[in-house]
């Protein structure tokens, strides 16, 4: 494979920002409008931490 565009590399990327790093958008607002951050480690991590920007400015989970 010549690509690291792949649906793969972007669910797996999406499932660590959601789940592990807890980074999340309010269902009522769109857009990382209104965020809810509630990191979830598992496997044996202790500690994460993500940034993510966006249109609003940075998000920070630690």
């Amino acid at each position: 494979m010549n690509s690291f565009n792949h649906y793969a590399y972007g669910a797996i990327g999406d499932w660590m920002y959601n789940t592990i790093a807890g980074i999340n958008t309010d269902p009522v607002a769109t857009g990382y409008k209104k965020i809810i951050i509630k990191p979830r480690p598992e496997g044996g991590l202790e500690k994460v931490s993500a940034e993510l920007e966006t249109y609003y400015g940075k998000i920070d989970s630690r």
